[in-house]
């Protein structure tokens, strides 16, 4: 692991055998997971935890609130695509274009977290 303050740039090089191939920097940023969701789908999420799958909604604008998500509600799924967790969510909105009718697969906890109470649900919802 890297030990690197976000905002600072890494400057990495190769050599092969003898040959040195002239080093490139890299900038090292957050990943723009919660910006791309905000853009897209109109979602601000975070991961549910180690032992659950899926990324909790923490808020909901636009197109998202549109389809009934609600904060608290956890995305499991996202057109064929299974959401463990925001890396996977990042990925699936990389392929995301404004337009795009995006099939969403939300668990809903039931009251205080009552597993008996939860509800399964899907709606779909045109990406921004």
């Amino acid at each position: 692991l890297l030990d690197v303050p976000l905002g600072s740039a890494l400057k990495l090089g190769v050599r092969r055998g003898d040959q040195e191939i002239p080093p490139v920097t890299l900038p090292f940023e957050a990943i723009p997971t919660n910006a791309l969701a905000r853009d897209r789908l109109g979602l601000e999420v975070g991961d549910v935890g180690d032992y659950e799958a899926g990324v909790v909604v923490r808020a909901v604008e636009g197109p998202a609130a549109k389809v009934g998500i609600q904060a608290g509600d956890v995305i499991v799924g996202l057109g064929s695509w299974r959401i463990r967790h925001t890396d996977d969510l990042l990925l699936f909105l990389q392929y995301v274009k404004a337009g795009d009718l995006v099939e969403v697969y939300v668990r809903r906890p039931g009251p205080e977290g009552a597993r008996r109470a939860e509800r399964e649900l899907s709606g779909r919802l045109t990406a921004n």
